[in-house]
């Protein structure tokens, strides 16, 4: 019910809505239109519920959408959205490489490469952007833990996804 057919776009408190932000200064430091968010966990749940791109033309149109704000590591930007990538991420390599393959290359800057390797803060990821403020340095390193493993982890369900 969230999600405008036309355009693909889920939103969190309104049909084709952008995601959640809290009140305040908050959405302006973080702007909803940086990213997908709500747009990617409801093609994760098609996927999950069975629905595949040949038979629900919506997926295809909200793997583009999804595509349209790839992962950037950008802090003066405001777009540094960990749980966004999180799902863009498990979405997208559900509905195969076509999707997956820039996704995972935007990736790879945004996570990969913004993963600490000094002192004590070796492994982990800096708690910046939408949710990591909140959440700290745990949550910054669980939630780009589990993004990184999507690809690996888990067997594609889409049957013909590649």
């Amino acid at each position: 019910e969230m999600t405008d057919p036309s355009t693909g776009r889920c939103g969190y408190n309104q049909r084709g809505g952008r995601s959640s932000r809290l009140v305040g200064e908050h959405g302006v430091r973080f702007p909803t239109d940086k990213g997908e968010c709500m747009t990617s966990v409801s093609l994760l749940c098609r996927i999950f519920l069975g629905h595949t791109p040949d038979d629900d033309q919506l997926m295809k149109t909200q793997a583009d959408l999804i595509l349209k704000t790839p992962p950037k590591w950008d802090e003066a930007d405001g777009s540094i959205d960990q749980y966004y990538w999180y799902y863009g991420s498990y979405a997208l390599y559900q509905m195969g490489d076509r999707y997956w393959k820039p996704w995972a290359k935007a990736l790879d800057g945004a996570v990969v490469k913004t993963q600490r390797s000094d002192g004590n803060y070796h492994g982990s990821w800096d708690p910046a952007g939408v949710w990591g403020e909140h959440g700290g340095r745990v949550y910054s390193t669980a939630i780009q833990a589990l993004t990184l493993m999507v690809y690996y982890r888990y067997s594609r369900v889409i049957p013909g996804a590649r």
